[in-house]
């Protein structure tokens, strides 16, 4: 649990008590042993703070592999969040120059969404091991993938050009004249102009789409939520 590497931390970072450490960040006192002792999460605002003031090892902290700190000699990013995103730093890197980040979009941005565009770069995040692949992240407050993915989390996107060429089965993003929605895609039994857009939810009705109603087609490639 990310809580109990935390709480570890005081002991690897040379710390006497945990009340040093936690006034070391800063935050406030208790915050970081009432959440080891009670097994509850700690705010992600508090994780910023550490990240920012110790050369925590961002891989280690999410999966418990590899070492707690990175490299002194490295040059790390100064937080592994940013925007209250969880970013997975999975590799080291030599220079900040090698980091690529992701925009962070939403509902809106969606629906005028131009590839190459650099109109959605308010909000970005770094997420390593898809640099090069995604070409947005957006957080959708929708229960179509129910129970797997929850309604607030975040939809790593690569935009697709050829609308004929679709990887059945999949989960997309759509931008439609009805809005943005977040589906499975099938072959449509209807005709080969529409596409069947189906949830993981089976109290939601699948239904049918024509082609010529979907402005841009973007593929899920990877999803992730925050836990508050």
């Amino acid at each position: 649990m990310i809580t109990d590497r935390i709480y570890q931390l005081y002991k690897i970072l040379g710390f006497d008590t945990i009340t040093e450490f936690e006034l070391s960040i800063p935050v406030s006192q208790g915050v970081i042993s009432k959440a080891h002792n009670k097994k509850t999460y700690i705010s992600s605002k508090w994780i910023e703070l550490l990240a920012e003031k110790y050369p925590i090892n961002g891989h280690w902290l999410l999966t418990g592999k590899g070492n707690p700190l990175l490299n002194n000699n490295q040059d790390y990013p100064p937080s592994a969040i940013s925007n209250n995103i969880v970013s997975e730093e999975l590799v080291h890197y030599k220079s900040k120059k090698d980091l690529i980040t992701i925009p962070v979009v939403d509902e809106d941005q969606i629906l005028k969404y131009k590839k190459h565009t650099a109109n959605i770069q308010d909000r970005t995040i770094l997420i390593p091991e898809l640099q090069n692949r995604g070409d947005f992240v957006i957080q959708m407050y929708d229960d179509s993938m129910l129970p797997k993915y929850s309604s607030g989390s975040y939809y790593i996107c690569k935009y697709i050009d050829e609308k004929n060429i679709i990887d059945w089965g999949k989960i997309f993003i759509l931008s439609s004249k009805n809005g943005v929605l977040l589906k499975r895609l099938h072959p449509s039994a209807e005709d080969e102009d529409s596409v069947l857009c189906v949830s993981d939810n089976d109290k939601i009705p699948s239904f049918n789409i024509k082609k010529d109603l979907i402005q841009n087609f973007f593929i899920v490639i990877g999803v992730f939520s925050i836990e508050s």
